[in-house]
């Protein structure tokens, strides 16, 4: 929430974190979604070339235990709806596993709500509701979803997978659920995936993060920064309550001097904020108080605390005024800009 993901160093929040434990279901998707980046960054990052091996030879593994995925789980639930899929045991073992590529273009696919799909009526036609809940009507419409499930055939499309995974998302039973990962987060042993602990189809899959995969992380956090920044996002900060959600020791770790610091020479190439050359400005942040009720705080004691913090991380006191200011006027004015107001007269 509030942008962390993309602001606080991997390493320093699995650190305090812990382990973690997850749906196969989201680890994989993480997994593909890291792979997409590696991929794209790979000229500009080693250690994006360091881990595309590893992290194809895992999503090749963690997708035979997932149910939209797997042979092995799609057969009962095919049974169950009374379609026939002639899969001998031999077929289901020795499933090579589905492309990151093609899980990748799948997950893109998850734009498009299922629901509304299942709404279309031939005989109205596509309406301007459901191009607007599906945009990818035209491609998923074309595929021959009845035919291809009850198909023998192994190979898996993007739209294939994002039917399979759709229905099984309305399923009740045991056969749209899959394991837990046990995350281990604070390995310090040599860089390779865990052993599965899985036996007879019961137990808990095991995984970790290689040194190679925490700094492409925090590489990618970059990369979004950048993205984000030229696509005109802006980022709400929320100092007092994204400290206590977030296992923050003190202001001066708050994100906020990496997305936008007081010193610009933070984010000259190899500076401290922009270590890989990724970045080219900063992006624009706010600060707000979230829930003045809860916390307890306010907008003064909010932007007080951020220039204490920036005097405690060596930030002369004038450069830290002139620093809180220019995001006080940046935020007035983006207030005045796009709030109407409630009332207006007839």
């Amino acid at each position: 929430g509030h942008a962390l993901a993309i602001g606080i160093n991997p390493i320093e929040w699995i650190m305090r974190q812990g382990d973690v434990f997850l749906p196969v279901e989201e680890h994989l998707d993480n997994l593909v979604w890291l792979w997409s980046y590696a991929v794209k960054l790979k000229d500009k990052l080693n250690s994006a070339t360091n881990v595309i091996s590893s992290l194809e030879n895992r999503i090749v593994q963690f997708s035979k235990h997932v149910p939209w995925t797997s042979i092995a789980y799609m057969k009962p639930f095919y049974k169950r709806n009374l379609t026939a899929v002639a899969l001998s045991e031999k077929e289901i073992t020795t499933n090579p596993g589905i492309e990151p590529a093609i899980l990748h273009q799948a997950w893109l696919l998850r734009k498009n709500c299922f629901y509304q799909f299942g709404e279309y009526n031939p005989s109205i036609g596509c309406t301007d509701f459901i191009k607007f809940g599906v945009p990818d009507f035209d491609r998923l419409f074309k595929f021959d979803w009845s035919n291809n499930k009850a198909s023998n055939d192994k190979k898996m499309s993007p739209e294939r997978l994002y039917f399979q995974r759709s229905e099984l998302m309305r399923d009740s039973t045991e056969h749209g659920k899959g394991k837990v990962v046990h995350l281990h987060t604070n390995r310090r042993k040599k860089d390779m995936m865990l052993v599965s602990n899985v036996e007879n189809g019961v137990g808990m899959l095991e995984d970790y993060q290689s040194s190679d995969e925490l700094e492409l992380l925090y590489a990618l956090q970059d990369h979004l920064i950048d993205e984000y920044a030229n696509l005109g996002i802006i980022i709400e900060t929320n100092p007092s309550s994204n400290l206590y959600i977030s296992r923050l020791e003190s202001y001066s770790e708050h994100p906020i001097f990496r997305w936008n610091p007081p010193e610009t020479t933070h984010l000259s190439e190899g500076g401290e904020f922009n270590k890989f050359g990724l970045r080219s400005k900063p992006i624009n942040v706010t600060i707000n108080t979230d829930d003045p009720g809860i916390m307890p705080t306010t907008l003064r004691t909010e932007y007080a605390l951020l220039i204490d913090a920036a005097i405690s991380k060596g930030v002369n006191k004038k450069d830290a005024e002139y620093w809180a200011n220019e995001i006080r006027e940046f935020s007035n004015k983006l207030f005045k800009d796009v709030h109407k107001p409630v009332f207006t007269a007839i």
